[in-house]
């Protein structure tokens, strides 16, 4: 990942994992080869296929349940974090960022 997304996705990671969310706990980030990284926790689990592929009336029993992450995560008050997150990674800035890291598009001067 580019710099701005890893510290943009460790900061999403850790207030979700911190508000109680059910994902695994974002560790560090760690610089590998010419990227970064982000280290989270282990969870050990199976596929889902596992569970469902051998007894197909489970898939809607799990379709529910996979339903219940993105409620978990709306229902998760974050005011605060929104009030105490830095500009570069408001949407707005955020991608204007990205857009500043292409090398294709044109530059304001040539529009």
């Amino acid at each position: 990942m580019a710099p701005i997304l890893a510290a943009r996705e460790f900061a999403f990671a850790k207030y979700a994992y911190d508000s109680g969310i059910p994902s695994p706990k974002p560790i560090e980030r760690q610089q590998l080869d010419a990227t970064e990284a982000i280290l989270y926790e282990f969870r050990s689990g199976s596929n889902l296929d596992v569970h469902t592929l051998p007894r197909t009336w489970r898939y809607r029993k799990a379709t529910y349940q996979m339903a219940d992450l993105p409620v978990a995560i709306h229902a998760v008050e974050s005011e605060t974090f929104v009030r105490d997150l830095p500009d570069s990674y408001r949407q707005r800035a955020f991608f204007r960022t990205l857009i500043g890291y292409s090398e294709r598009l044109p530059s304001s001067s040539t529009l």
